[in-house]
């Protein structure tokens, strides 16, 4: 089996179980909106942590989002792999909610890049086993909601996460280095 057989493989096991409680629970998951109050609860634990000099750590967090999203957008227009519910091999099968689809192409996942871009960045600078875990779950079910939703492929989704957590990692890095130093100095 090649690598895309097994891509549409998951994505149909994934997608072909659905019941309605469920639809409505990965499409809120999936919710930018119903992410506001946990955005907002990161934003607490940093600013609970960085006190004032929040507005840079909250700059920082404002860049990751914009180069995490952006460059999957840059991506998605340059590869131009057809979502799942725009490809012709899968239309007439796949279960969309509330037929739902979104742009026509999506390698690689801007949800699955953000909140691991998010979360990566935020566990960097809050060093809690619950607070990882709770965010390993997030980004695991964002991600499994847009291949439910019938949005993207599950190489989107994996493709998203080490992208994002990549992006995460090294703006925390980069941060570490030129942002956090000069909270400390103030700090003296």
């Amino acid at each position: 089996m090649t690598l895309t057989g097994l891509d549409y493989t998951v994505f149909s096991a994934i997608n072909d179980w659905h019941a309605d409680p469920i639809d409505h629970l990965m499409e809120m998951i999936s919710s930018r909106w119903t992410a506001i109050p946990f955005y907002l609860v990161l934003a607490g634990l940093l600013i609970r942590k960085f006190g004032i000099k929040i507005f840079w750590m909250l700059g920082a967090v404002v860049l990751l989002i914009f180069i995490s999203d952006q460059l999957s957008v840059a991506v998605k227009f340059y590869v131009e792999r057809l979502r799942p519910c725009h490809d012709p091999l899968l239309t007439s099968t796949i279960h969309l909610v509330n037929n739902h689809c979104g742009g026509e192409f999506g390698f690689y996942s801007s949800h699955a890049s953000n909140t691991a871009a998010l979360s990566m960045f935020v566990a960097h600078f809050i060093r809690s086993k619950n607070l990882w875990i709770f965010l390993s779950i997030w980004v695991f079910l964002v991600g499994y909601s847009r291949i439910y939703l019938g949005a993207h492929f599950p190489l989107d989704v994996l493709s998203g996460w080490i992208i994002g957590a990549s992006i995460g990692w090294l703006l925390a890095r980069l941060t570490d280095r030129f942002i956090h130093p000069q909270l400390k100095l103030q700090e003296s």
